[in-house]
């Protein structure tokens, strides 16, 4: 059994919803709990990236955290949050949270040979010194390839705006809006607008009352997401949104797409 609470998401798994209440789902049985996932899995990724539903599971001994994107699930260590997610179907969450996939790994399928067969069998040399260096100095070097992954996609996104930071030139100041005019654009702005929804793609979730988030796609794992904050002005004729992240301005093209860091995005929602 599994004690199970959703935050930001409904008790089927499929809707998300910002600020909902903490929902606890008490203890699932195994099927329960897969049949949640595999929907959770489903769910639409524009909700998913405003919202930020996630899983909360408990067994006897260990806590977990399960996000989801593009389809895929990943878990999270909730003790360890700083550490990389796995990438697993519903039913390897499964067998990690009952403990099956741990006693797969460290199980043997031992052999009884015959005592003629045990004295002839070759018997293996140790390791000689120069081997056992070389093994020591390569393990340690090791980094899980999810890990490069999440990195490289989030570095792409830092170096798109550093890079466009220091290259843009200085833009004249911005005019502010009205308090009414500001009420009308942040309805219309309000949105999720990408790049591309594949992987490495970058997107800017418009949230309204002057907030708003960065975020790529990863292949294998949840997006990389930064908050921000945005404040309206206009140059000319042109409506920005001020933030506060590197890259500093966003320009609204029209209803359907913005321009951010040399990039356009385009309205998905």
């Amino acid at each position: 059994m599994f004690s199970v609470t959703l935050i930001n998401l409904s008790a089927d798994g499929r809707t998300a919803t910002e600020g909902a209440r903490p929902l606890d789902l008490g203890r699932l049985t195994p099927s329960e709990f897969s049949a949640l996932l595999d929907a959770f899995a489903t769910i639409d990724e524009i909700q998913n990236l405003k919202s930020d539903p996630e899983i909360r599971v408990q067994t006897k001994r260990e806590r977990f955290t399960i996000r989801t994107g593009d389809g895929k699930l990943f878990l999270y260590d909730a003790r360890r949050p700083n550490e990389p997610a796995y990438v697993y179907s519903s039913a390897q969450i499964i067998a990690e949270l009952d403990g099956s996939a741990a006693d797969q790994r460290t199980s043997a399928p031992f052999v009884t040979l015959t005592a003629k067969e045990r004295s002839q069998a070759p018997v293996e040399a140790p390791p000689t010194p120069e081997e056992l260096a070389t093994i020591a100095e390569f393990r340690p070097t090791q980094v899980p390839w999810f890990l490069i992954v999440a990195s490289v996609a989030l570095a792409g996104l830092v170096a798109v705006v550093a890079e466009t930071s220091s290259t843009n030139p200085e833009l004249p100041p911005l005019t502010p809006l009205t308090t009414a005019e500001k009420s009308r654009e942040d309805a219309a702005v309000t949105g999720v607008y990408m790049t591309s929804n594949l992987p490495n793609g970058h997107g800017i979730a418009v949230l309204g009352d002057g907030n708003l988030k960065l975020f790529t796609i990863n292949g294998q794992a949840a997006p990389s997401v930064v908050l921000g904050s945005f404040k309206f002005g206009r140059i000319g004729e042109t409506l920005y949104l001020a933030t506060n992240q590197p890259g500093g301005l966003i320009k609204i093209i029209d209803s359907k797409s913005l321009e951010f860091c040399g990039l356009v995005f385009s309205r998905v929602q």
